[in-house]
C-alpha cells in the first residue's frame, strides 16, 4: 500500500466518522416528540378564549341584531314563500300532507286487508290450538257458554216455578182485601208476570255477557295474539338506547368540545413526529451520499496504488 492510498483511506474513515457525528449517528433513527400535556394545552386554550371574549362580545352586540333580523326575514320567506316561489307551509299543505295521507291510507288499507285475510284463514286454527292447550278448562267454558245461550234464548219467558210464585203472591194479596177475582187483581197479576219476565231477561243477558267476556279472555285474545306479526320490542329497545346515547352525548363541558381538543392534540403530535422523521431521513440521505463519495475516492486511490 502506498502512502497516498493510506492517506485517502484514513481521510475516508475520518469523514465517515464526522458525518456520523454531524448527522445524528449511523442509524439515522427518528426521535419521538415529547409527550403532550393535554391539561396545560387545554388551560392555554381557555385563556386564549377568555382574552378574545370581549372582542367577540362587542361584535355580537354590534352585529347580532342585524343577524337576527336577517334570520327572521329568511325564516319568513322559507315558511311563506316569496312571489311565485311557495314556502314550506304552502308545500306542506298542498303537496306533502296529501301525499303522506294517501300513502298512509294505502298502507292502512293493505295492512287491514292482510289482517282480515290472516284472521279468516288462520283464526279457526288458532282457536283450536288455544282450546287444545287446556281441554278441561275449555270444556267447562263451553258448558257455561251453552247454558248462557240457552237461557238467553228464553228471552222474557217466565219459568213455571217463578210464575206460580208471582201468581200466588198477587192473588193472596188481593184476596185478603176481598177482591181476589176483580179486574184490578187480574191486571196486577199480568203486570207482575211481565215485570218478572223483564227481570229474568236482564239476568240472562248479564250472565251471557259474563260468559262472553270469559270467551274473549280465553279464546279470542290469545288466538289474535298468535296471529299478530312479529314483536317490535327489539326495535323499541334500540330506539330507547339511541335516544339515551343522544341525550348523554351532550353531557360534560362544552366550552371546548373534548373530541375536538383530542383531535387538535393528536394533529399536533403527529405533525411533530412527521417532521422528526423527515429530518432524520434527510440526514440519513446526506450521510449515505457522503459515504458513497468517500468510498469512490478510496476505491480510485487503491486502484492507482495497485497500478504503481
Amino acid at each position: 500500500m502506498s502512502v497516498a492510498t493510506g492517506s485517502i483511506i484514513g481521510a475516508t474513515a475520518l469523514a465517515g466518522a464526522g458525518a456520523s457525528g454531524a448527522f445524528g449517528g449511523g442509524g439515522g433513527g427518528a426521535s419521538s416528540p415529547n409527550p403532550t400535556n393535554v391539561g396545560n394545552q387545554y388551560l392555554a386554550l381557555l385563556q386564549a378564549f377568555a382574552q378574545g371574549a370581549p372582542t367577540q362580545l362587542n361584535l355580537q352586540e354590534q352585529y347580532g341584531p342585524q343577524y337576527t333580523q336577517q334570520g327572521l326575514q329568511q325564516l319568513y320567506q322559507q315558511m311563506l314563500g316569496t312571489g311565485s316561489q311557495p314556502g314550506y307551509l304552502n308545500l306542506y299543505g298542498s303537496d306533502v300532507v296529501p301525499a303522506i295521507s294517501s300513502a298512509a291510507n294505502a298502507a292502512n288499507a293493505s295492512a287491514a286487508g292482510a289482517n282480515v285475510g290472516r284472521v279468516a284463514t288462520m283464526g279457526p286454527g288458532a282457536v283450536s290450538a288455544v282450546e287444545a292447550s287446556n281441554p278441561a278448562e275449555a270444556g267447562l267454558l263451553n258448558t257455561l257458554t251453552s247454558t248462557a245461550q240457552g237461557q238467553l234464548n228464553l228471552g222474557t219467558q217466565v219459568d213455571p216455578a217463578t210464575a206460580d210464585a208471582i201468581t200466588s203472591s198477587v192473588r193472596s194479596n188481593w184476596t185478603n182485601r176481598g177482591l181476589g177475582t176483580s179486574d184490578p187483581a187480574q191486571l196486577d197479576e199480568a203486570l207482575q208476570l211481565y215485570g218478572g219476565g223483564q227481570n229474568l231477561l236482564a239476568q240472562r243477558e248479564s250472565q251471557a255477557g259474563t260468559v262472553a267476556g270469559m270467551n274473549q279472555s280465553y279464546y279470542t285474545a290469545p288466538a289474535l295474539n298468535l296471529l299478530q306479526p312479529g314483536s317490535t320490542a327489539a326495535a323499541q329497545g334500540q330506539t330507547l338506547t339511541s335516544t339515551g346515547q343522544a341525550i348523554s352525548g351532550g353531557a360534560g363541558p362544552t366550552l371546548y368540545p373534548t373530541s375536538d381538543l383530542e383531535s387538535l392534540m393528536n394533529t399536533t403530535y403527529n405533525a411533530t413526529a412527521a417532521a422528526n422523521i423527515a429530518n432524520a431521513n434527510n440526514k440519513a440521505g446526506q450521510q449515505s451520499g457522503l459515504m458513497s463519495l468517500f468510498g469512490s475516492l478510496g476505491g480510485g486511490a487503491l486502484s492507482s496504488g495497485a497500478c504503481m
